[in-house]
C-alpha cells in the first residue's frame, strides 16, 4: 500500500510544490517561445536558443544549489524564497526583450553582412536574459531533495519528486500551449504564472518555518577512505549523461520541425512534442523510483537504455517521413 510510504511523509508537500514548479516552468518555456519566434523571425532559432537557454541555466541551477543544499537547515524557506524570485523576474522578463530591440537594430548595423554573427549575437543576448530565471529553477529540485537527505528511501524520494515536477511541466506545456496563451494571451498568462509562484512561494515560506533539519558540521561527519580511483566512474557517468542530454536535445528540435509539417503551427507542434517528451520522463521517473531497489547496479542499466532508445528513435523518425504526404492526400 502506498499510504504510510514516502508519499505520505512529513515532506509531502515538496511534491506539490514541484507540481506546481513544473507547471509554472513549462508555461513560461511556451511564453518565451512566443517571444523569441518575434526577435528571431525563424521559429527553430527560437526554439534552440529557448532549449539552450533553459537547459544551460537549469544545469548551472541545479550544480550551485546541489553544493549548498547540505547547508541549508529550511530548505523549504529556501525553495520559497526561489519561487518568489522566479516569479518576480518572469514578470520583466518581457520588458528585458522588448528593451533588447534598439539594441538589435544598433548591432544589425554592425553586423549585417553575416547573418550567422549577427545571430549569434542575438542568441547570447537572448540567453543572458533567460539564464537567471532558469537558474532559480533549476535550484527547486535538489534544494527540496534535501527533505530526504536521511531517508531510508532517498532514491525514491527524489525519483519521485522528480516525477511530480515532470508531471506539473506536463501540465503547464498543455495548458499554456493549448488553452491560456490562446485565450489570455502573452501578458495575461505571464501574470498567472507568477502569481502561482508567489502563492506556492509564500506557502512553502509559511509551512517552513517548523520545518528545521539538523545542519552536519565537518566534525560530525565521518572520514571515509577515498577510493584508488574514486573518480573514473563518477566521470564517465557525468560524460554518459551529459551525451544523453545533448541527444534528447537534438530529438526535441528535429520532433518539434516535424510535427510543424503535420500540424502547422509551430507553437501547437512545439507543445505536442514537449508534452509527449515530458510525460515519458515523467512515467520512466515514477516507476524506476519504486523499482530501483532491484537493479544491484543502476549505473549499469544506463548502456542497455540506451541503445533501446537509438533504436526506438530511428524506427520513429522512419515512421515520421510519409506522415505529412498521407495527410495531404487524406485531404
Amino acid at each position: 500500500m502506498i499510504r504510510g510510504s514516502i508519499l505520505w511523509s512529513p515532506g509531502r508537500l515538496g511534491f506539490r510544490s514541484l507540481l506546481f514548479s513544473g507547471v509554472t516552468a513549462l508555461i513560461y518555456q511556451m511564453v518565451w517561445m512566443r517571444e523569441l519566434a518575434l526577435v528571431f523571425g525563424a521559429s527553430m532559432f527560437a526554439i534552440s536558443t529557448l532549449l539552450t537557454a533553459f537547459m544551460g541555466g537549469l544545469a548551472l541551477g541545479s550544480d550551485f544549489f546541489g553544493r549548498r543544499a547540505d547547508r541549508y537547515s529550511n530548505p523549504l524557506r529556501i525553495y520559497g524564497f526561489l519561487e518568489l524570485g522566479i516569479g518576480g523576474y518572469a514578470l520583466l522578463v518581457p520588458f528585458l526583450l522588448s528593451s533588447l530591440i534598439p539594441i538589435y537594430q544598433y548591432l544589425h548595423g554592425l553586423f549585417h553582412f553575416s547573418f550567422y554573427i549577427f545571430s549569434l549575437v542575438r542568441f547570447v543576448m537572448a540567453v543572458l536574459v533567460l539564464l537567471l530565471p532558469t537558474a532559480l529553477m533549476g535550484g527547486t529540485l535538489p534544494v527540496l531533495a534535501r527533505l530526504y537527505k536521511n531517508n531510508a528511501e532517498v532514491g525514491k524520494g527524489v525519483g519521485l519528486l522528480y516525477a511530480f515536477n515532470t508531471l506539473g511541466a506536463v501540465i503547464g506545456v498543455l495548458g499554456a500551449g493549448f488553452v491560456l496563451l490562446p485565450t489570455l494571451g502573452l501578458n495575461k498568462t505571464v501574470l498567472l504564472a507568477a502569481a502561482l509562484n508567489g502563492a506556492v512561494g509564500l506557502l512553502a515560506i509559511w509551512r517552513g518555518k517548523h520545518r528545521i533539519i539538523p545542519v552536519e558540521t565537518s566534525t560530525e561527519r565521518t572520514p571515509v577512505s577515498a577510493p584508488k580511483h574514486p573518480q573514473s566512474p563518477r566521470r564517465i557517468l557525468l560524460i554518459t549523461f551529459a551525451l544523453s542530454g545533448f541527444a534528447a536535445m537534438v530529438y526535441e528540435v528535429v520532433w518539434t520541425r516535424i510535427l510543424t509539417l503535420i500540424l502547422g503551427s509551430t507553437l501547437y507542434s512545439f507543445a505536442t512534442m514537449l508534452a509527449t517528451f515530458l510525460m515519458g520522463l515523467a512515467i520512466g521517473s515514477f516507476l524506476f523510483s519504486f523499482f530501483l531497489k532491484r537493479f544491484s547496479r543502476p549505473p549499469s542499466f544506463a548502456g542497455p537504455r540506451s541503445r533501446g532508445d537509438r533504436a526506438v528513435c530511428f524506427r520513429g523518425g522512419i515512421s515520421f517521413s510519409p506522415t505529412p504526404r498521407s495527410l495531404l492526400q487524406a485531404s
